[in-house]
C-alpha cells in the first residue's frame, strides 16, 4: 500500500471522510445528488469506505512537515 494524498470533508450531516483527493469532486456531486433525489445508497456504496465512524481524529492522520 502506497500513500495517497487525500482530502477531509464532511457531508451535510455532518459525517467525517478522509477520501483520495482524485474523489473529491465526484464527492460532491454525490452529495448534491443525495439532496436532490434521495440516491442515498449509491453514495453509500461508492464512499462508505472513506467515513470515519465519528470524529475525525479516529483516523490516523500524517503531516508532511
Amino acid at each position: 500500500m502506497s500513500l495517497q494524498k487525500v482530502n477531509a470533508v464532511t457531508d451535510n450531516d455532518g459525517h467525517w471522510y478522509i477520501i483520495p483527493n482524485d474523489l473529491v469532486e465526484d464527492f460532491w456531486n454525490g452529495v448534491d445528488s443525495c439532496e436532490d433525489d434521495d440516491d442515498y445508497e449509491s453514495f453509500e456504496d461508492k464512499f462508505g469506505k472513506y467515513q470515519t465512524g465519528g470524529d475525525l481524529n479516529l483516523v490516523q492522520l500524517w503531516a508532511e512537515i
